[in-house]
């Protein structure tokens, strides 16, 4: 028994809290991840920055991809090429 293991450390959790406080600094959200309501808040806003930075890269895939003959088009027409190039994404 030389040497005791030591339980609970919690280090993922430690972890999380220590990446949700720096969120909540960059963004000056003034919550803090110790809280449970606060932890909660956090983890949503660090889902919806990964979701906008998804939708971002999409869409600007979507733009490159059609640059030639995009000033030309509608908002409509816009609309409808990215929803139909998402749309294949998504089956993928």
């Amino acid at each position: 028994m030389g040497l005791l293991q030591k339980y609970h450390k919690q280090k993922p959790v430690k972890m999380m809290i220590r990446k949700y406080d720096s969120l909540s600094k960059q963004y000056a959200l003034n919550l803090k991840a110790k809280e449970p309501y606060d932890y909660l808040k956090l983890s949503l806003f660090e889902t919806a920055l990964a979701n906008k930075s998804t939708i971002e890269q999409t869409f600007e895939a979507i733009r490159s991809k059609n640059l030639d003959m995009w000033e030309n088009l509608s908002f409509n027409e816009r609309n409808f090429i990215v929803k139909c190039d998402n749309a294949t994404r998504r089956q993928k």
